[in-house]
């Protein structure tokens, strides 16, 4: 499938010393000690598609394959539960996606 390369800001629990995952060179443009841990802007290939509906069918069956329990939530109507399993299961390297999750949740139900 085509790619195309995106910069992403990323955090990392790491020290950027231990920073070593990434297998393409290139990959880390810049690693900042935060804390205990890192953070990161990186280049990361995103897959592209033909549609906006094939993209959100592929992003689903990822949801359903990986992270089940985030499904299980979703599917349950749990919000909060869904954003946090998604977490959990290692979906964002940012440590307090949950809570931008939720945030940003209650921020769009407010205005319906």
């Amino acid at each position: 499938a085509p790619i195309v390369i995106m910069r992403t800001a990323e955090q990392s629990l790491y020290p950027p010393q231990e920073i070593h995952y990434w297998t393409r060179p290139g990959d880390v443009i810049s690693k900042t000690a935060h804390g205990a841990g890192s953070d990161l802007l990186v280049e990361r290939p995103f897959r592209t598609y033909e549609s906006w509906t094939t993209s959100v069918l592929d992003w689903t069956h990822r949801i359903i394959r990986q992270y089940p329990l985030a499904y299980a939530a979703a599917m349950a109507k749990d919000a909060p539960g869904f954003f946090q399993a998604l977490q959990a299961g290692g979906y964002a390297t940012n440590a307090k996606y949950a809570e931008a999750l939720k945030a940003k949740y209650s921020e769009l139900s407010a205005l319906v």
